[in-house]
């Protein structure tokens, strides 16, 4: 595909995923449109103009609000491509779901509204892994599978919802607006600045020793410079319009993560767990210690995550987890998100 002479747009520029798109692209010699909540707020937004040499020169930065239709008519105005990832997460489980899932549908759709009367040619929306795999009973999960809304935590809905909101656009609206879906797993890998972020929130508390032992859980990996590339790679190729697209790497156990920063960071001095413990262990443990209520709906659950389409249509060849979580704990560590011994002689 030709290049575009016009920007394209990625909502939510302030995000660890929207900040490693638009590395991406910048690579890849586009120019882009960011939206921020507010310019006024530059600490939030000003990483973005060190991605690159030419950053400054090829990066606009505008203000959206996913409440606010018509910013969004301003923000897609002279661009071909839009790239949305702008979405609530919240810091807490909210006291009313609709706090989280009436944001992420009408944003989306407010967003959508906004590219075909701007006529955009094409959408590529980051929705989850959340919307393909909770509450599915099959062993095998594709592109063909989609969650439970009724077994979804708020932030799970609603990124389900926000999805199955942008197909039945793309239905009603075929021939007028293409659209390409990003379904990533959770996200690893290094990060580009301090704002704050939940993809690394477990490897945190690993990494700070408050995590007292290992739960039986998996998560499904990606990392986010693959993310990043996937949704690239659906601007450029024509044949990924109307498809939908899971980026995993695969499902990698705490177990594993616990052994992979043991061996990176141990020498240092940091302290890992070592014990484990299985459902019924962690109810027990939760009354005592909160931090186990995030993971017992999850423990001794499997994942069995067909990644297949992604590396035959996306061309990805995927970074493994060991290396995304050992290079997100670095860039943690040079951002001073944690406490950086790595000054200390390794015990060898």
């Amino acid at each position: 595909m030709e290049k575009p002479s016009r920007p394209i747009l990625v909502t939510g520029g302030t995000g660890y995923v929207a900040s490693h798109i638009i590395l991406a692209l910048l690579k890849e010699g586009y120019r882009v449109r960011t939206t921020v909540r507010s310019v006024k707020d530059e600490k939030k937004y000003s990483h973005l103009f060190s991605l690159t040499p030419n950053a400054k020169e090829c990066i606009e930065i505008v203000e959206a609000d996913l409440h606010n239709k018509n910013s969004w008519l301003a923000a897609t105005k002279g661009c071909d491509f839009v790239i949305h990832t702008a979405s609530p997460f919240p810091p807490t489980l909210p006291k009313d779901e609709n706090e989280v899932i009436k944001p992420a549908v009408d944003g989306t759709l407010n967003v959508l509204n906004a590219c075909l009367a701007n006529n955009v040619r094409k959408v590529v929306l980051t929705s989850s892994i959340a919307a393909v795999i909770i509450g599915n009973e099959n062993t095998y999960c594709t592109e063909d599978d989609w969650s439970i809304a009724k077994v979804c935590a708020p932030y799970e809905k609603s990124k389900l919802l926000a999805e199955q909101a942008a197909w039945e656009f793309y239905k009603t609206n075929k021939g007028k607006i293409e659209l390409t879906v990003i379904c990533p797993g959770l996200l690893w890998g290094p990060i580009l600045h301090k704002n704050n972020f939940t993809s690394g929130d477990i490897v945190q508390l690993i990494m700070k020793g408050q995590l007292p032992a290992i739960p039986n859980i998996s998560f499904p990996i990606a990392d986010v410079r693959d993310a990043a590339l996937a949704h690239v790679r659906a601007i450029q190729r024509p044949e990924t319009n109307g498809r939908r697209y899971i980026i995993v790497s695969e499902c990698f156990s705490a177990a594993s993560t616990v052994s992979a920063l043991r061996r990176e960071f141990a020498k240092y001095g940091y302290r890992f767990p070592r014990f484990r413990v299985g459902k019924f262990l962690a109810s027990m443990a939760a009354i005592y210690n909160p931090m186990f209520k995030l993971f017992i709906a999850s423990i001794d659950q499997s994942y069995d995550i067909s990644n297949k389409r992604s590396k035959d249509e996306l061309g990805l060849n995927y970074i493994l987890p060991e290396k995304s979580v050992v290079e997100m704990v670095h860039s943690m560590l040079d951002f001073k998100l944690l406490p950086d011994k790595r000054t200390i002689s390794p015990k060898l």
